[in-house]
């Protein structure tokens, strides 16, 4: 329900508001930042999306990450989401972009559906979309919504035709209060132990968001997954898992990985990627019958 710029949860009854006429779903992560530019530096490309030239905000963007051709993609190739070909897509679709990042993805999804939700922990990232989007799609079908820190999403049942996750289910179970809590260092190295133990263990973290998607899919709905192959052929030449940055990193055990982690990175390993066989048995038990690898 909408009141201003309030919004209250009708089962809960819980109370939320706006930012920047963003609604902001957050529960308890409200400092989230998930982006290479930092903040301060984010900002001001925003504040001047609209009257700069955009290549100078392009620029501006890449120079803050060595110019790493990656973010290049992220931020301009339209080639980078030819996937949405293999999907069965009516144009009376509703499609949620989960973790929305700079706004690429949405942007050209939404050119092929009904209405689009582009969601996101970051609020910098969805002012900077927002800004983005009302430059070059002022006719744009898309609500911006921070939120995705709780156990549900906040969407009924059967809302959406397609929900995407391009870079999100790794990331998923990596959530730093988890283990870090006041303590002394003995204390802190057995909670980055045993934080991988129980319900906490990112592959469970992974598999209970995967059902919670099931749960805001219509029925016959579909979910695109965009993640590294655990068996990269890059890993085994030695290449940094990309998530950890420690070689070999994503071909050992997970309890191994677990303590290199610890020792190089001061921080457990909880980004997993899997291979084909593992992501077969990892959305099969989250629900999901047909399965297509589409690219590896």
């Amino acid at each position: 329900r909408f009141s201003g710029q309030n919004i209250t949860c009708l089962e809960c009854q819980k109370e939320f508001q706006e930012t920047d006429s963003i609604p902001d779903l957050r529960l308890a992560r409200h400092d989230y930042y998930f982006n290479p530019v930092p903040r301060d530096r984010m900002r001001a490309l925003t504040a001047n999306i609209q009257s700069a030239d955009w290549w100078d905000v392009v620029d501006g963007f890449l120079e803050s990450v060595n110019y790493n051709p990656d973010w290049l993609d992220n931020l301009l190739a339209a080639s980078r989401y030819s996937w949405k070909l293999f999907l069965d897509l009516p144009g009376d679709s509703v499609v949620l972009d989960l973790g929305c990042g700079l706004g690429n993805l949405s942007q050209s999804l939404s050119q092929n559906v009904a209405h689009l939700y582009a969601m996101d922990l970051t609020i910098e990232r969805l002012q900077f979309t927002d800004q983005r989007l009302r430059r070059f799609s002022p006719d744009r079908r898309i609500d911006l919504l921070a939120g995705g820190d709780g156990d549900r999403l906040p969407f009924a049942n059967d809302s959406f035709d397609l929900v995407c996750l391009s870079g999100v289910l790794e990331w998923v179970p990596d959530i730093d209060e988890l283990w870090q809590q006041s303590g002394n260092k003995l204390q802190l190295l057995l909670r980055m132990i045993l934080v991988n133990i129980g319900k906490d263990n990112p592959k469970s973290m992974q598999l209970a968001f995967l059902r919670e998607i099931s749960r805001i899919l219509k029925p016959g709905g579909q979910i695109f997954v965009a993640i590294e192959n655990r068996h990269n052929y890059q890993y085994f030449a030695g290449r940094p898992d990309h998530h950890s940055g420690l070689p070999y990193g994503a071909l050992m055990p997970r309890w191994a990985a677990n303590l290199y982690s610890i020792w190089r990175n001061r921080r457990p390993y909880r980004t997993y990627t899997h291979g084909r066989r593992g992501y077969k048995k990892l959305f099969s038990s989250a629900g999901f019958s047909q399965i297509e690898t589409i690219g590896l």
